[in-house]
């Protein structure tokens, strides 16, 4: 008898070849599950921000310690209260959406495809449910415009001069903040909430050039130190591995919000 394969039954592909559809599909299934999904976190990023920030009220014109290797946040050293010319404030009102997200369906009814190309999957690729909400979002990005060091106070050249010299900290200035702006209602009416979200620094840090002037402003303060050099507070610092690879990539996208 011939040696062709018996009616009614099906062929089954060689071993190597579904042993490289899995691997494809298992790749592609997780790249893909890896970059989609929107945070308040990429949201930051989308804006441009050096930091993500959750708990910290910091804003533009703020100035903030920083650990000497820029990773870590020290405080608020003071928030300077300055005029409308010093600031440029833009309102945001958008949807943030990952364009994976939308694009989900098509994708499991082609890994769905693929595998029933070499014989493991006979099912079909049912109606999906694609988060095409995205991630609604309602605040401002404030910017510094100009310099503001001749508008720091006494007090605050005080409470620098102590994180620079004594706490060999770096001063830096909040540049751009993210805001995000909520209305609450409460039984005495309604009120606005301000969380920031995230913050760029200005490149350089604010550098003591003679520690001996400030003696007049701060007892006490240990004004033999030498100041360290010269200090950047660039660098970005909070933002997971996942969303520094979707910002790579670019499917964060944003939208009016209706």
């Amino acid at each position: 008898m011939g040696g062709g394969s018996e009616p009614g039954r099906r062929s089954v592909p060689p071993l190597p070849t579904v042993l490289r559809a899995l691997a494809a599909v298992f790749v592609c299934l997780v790249v893909f599950s890896f970059l989609m999904g929107v945070s308040a976190m990429d949201i930051s990023a989308k804006h441009r921000m050096q930091r993500h920030v959750v708990a910290e009220p910091f804003d533009a014109g703020d100035i903030v310690a920083l650990s000497p290797d820029g990773q870590s946040l020290g405080g608020l050293l003071c928030a300077l209260d300055l005029p409308e010319a010093s600031r440029s404030d833009s309102g945001v009102s958008a949807r943030y959406y990952n364009l994976f997200d939308e694009m989900q369906d098509d994708f499991f009814a082609f890994a769905h495809g693929a595998l029933r190309l070499v014989g493991l999957s006979r099912a079909t690729a049912g109606p999906g449910a694609a988060a095409l909400g995205g991630l609604p979002f309602t605040g401002e990005v404030s910017r510094v415009v100009g310099r503001i060091e001749t508008r720091v106070p006494g007090a605050c050249w005080c409470d620098i001069g102590r994180a620079v010299l004594e706490r060999r900290q770096k001063a830096c200035v909040v540049e751009k903040s993210l805001v995000r702006t909520t209305l609450e209602e409460t039984a005495a009416g309604r009120f606005e909430t301000r969380t920031t979200m995230g913050i760029s620094f200005r490149p350089d840090a604010i550098w003591i050039a003679d520690p001996a002037a400030l003696a007049p402003l701060c007892p006490g303060l240990n004004v033999a130190a030498v100041a360290p050099p010269e200090q950047s507070c660039g660098g970005s610092s909070g933002f997971s591995f996942d969303v520094r690879a979707r910002g790579l990539v670019g499917v964060i996208r944003e939208a009016p919000l209706d």
